[in-house]
């Protein structure tokens, strides 16, 4: 069976890249701080209460169950997240700010949050998020990037939250060769993301700890990232080792084809080391080279995937080679496959086997 060698990278590499461009960007900063006082004298200021950025009254509505238009994901009585309840909430105010709004830190790629329990609530944002801080909370926003992330969490730090957001890459705009590298990153701790609608970037979620529920991530972006040969490696979810990832009821879709950089919907790969503790469960899942890269050969332990769904929409084996990498998945230490089952096509109902 046909095997894809994922290309030798970090997955942090795009985050370091900021800083390690700071030089570069100095001269632009400055030229982005007299664009940033121009843009303070026109656009009303946010509010600030005990950390919380709460946006003025805009009439830029909310778009999650507005004009959605898709495929459905069921399976019998089952269903997953779709355009219509996930991301900003149908008829929600948003107010329309640039980075680096609405705190005033960064740049114009980048809007920067320092203060502990931060809370952003009902913005429209034109750039991205990078997070020096714990307990932050960003929700029902929109995030429309070119930067390396839409949001990003720092080395050291924990609690982000990212609920009921949507999050766009610009499709050959982006800061990485005209691509955007992740919609979610982490570096530090544990993240929650939910009810969150990401689309248009070349990994969806990068986090190796924490609880991913009840999103829904689609039309990955294709693209050469900086100092590549190939294309980017795409995976809607993608841990590189660690430990405690809780990835629950999202629906993951990887469209692209293998010459494009499919990997995966979910890859848990032992870049770092060995995964462990992490749990699969109840996911609407297809596309990829294998819809699934389940942890690695060996190594691996309290890995639990488990009543989820695999799809044939975009290919008869749920990903272009099959549904589970040939390999990626060991029996022993607590590892558990179960209830996992075809969705439609020639078996729906099916077990699928790792």
């Amino acid at each position: 069976m046909p095997r894809i060698t994922r290309r030798a990278r970090s997955r942090r590499g795009g985050r370091q890249k900021v800083v390690l461009a700071g030089a570069a960007v100095l001269i632009l900063a400055v030229v982005g701080a007299v664009i940033a006082a121009v843009i303070a004298e026109k656009t009303p200021a946010t509010a600030s209460h005990g950390g919380r950025v709460v946006a003025p009254h805009s009439d830029s509505p909310g778009n999650a169950g507005a004009a959605c238009r898709g495929p459905d994901f069921t399976a019998g009585s089952r269903s997953w997240p779709d355009c219509a309840d996930t991301g900003v909430p149908a008829g929600a105010a948003l107010k329309p700010v640039t980075s680096p709004a609405p705190t005033g830190d960064g740049n114009r790629y980048v809007t920067e949050i320092h203060a502990n329990g931060t809370v952003i609530d009902g913005v429209d944002l034109t750039g991205s998020f990078d997070v020096w801080a714990n307990n932050v909370t960003i929700e029902n926003s929109r995030i429309t990037t070119t930067n390396w992330w839409g949001i990003n969490l720092r080395h050291g730090y924990s609690g982000l939250r990212v609920l009921h957001d949507t999050i766009i890459g610009v499709r050959g705009r982006g800061i990485d060769n005209g691509g955007e590298d992740y919609g979610v990153s982490s570096s530090g701790g544990s993240v929650e993301v939910g009810w969150t609608n990401i689309s248009e970037v070349g990994e969806g979620l990068s986090m190796d700890s924490g609880y991913i529920h009840d999103d829904y991530v689609h039309d990955l972006q294709a693209f050469v990232p900086q100092g590549a040969s190939d294309y980017e490696h795409t995976d809607d979810i993608i841990s590189g080792g660690g430990s405690g990832l809780t990835i629950e009821h999202n629906t993951l879709l990887n469209q692209l084809p293998a010459n494009l950089g499919a990997s995966a919907s979910v890859g848990l790969y032992a870049d770092t080391g060995p995964p462990s503790d992490d749990v699969v469960k109840d996911n609407f899942m297809a596309g990829g080279a294998y819809a699934i890269y389940p942890g690695g050969p060996s190594g691996t332990s309290g890995i639990i995937v488990e009543d989820n769904v695999f799809s044939t929409m975009y290919w008869s084996g749920g990903g272009i080679y099959g549904p589970v990498a040939g390999g990626y998945w060991d029996e022993g230490r607590g590892n558990l496959w179960a209830g996992n089952v075809w969705a439609a096509g020639s078996t729906p109902g099916q077990e699928v086997e790792p």
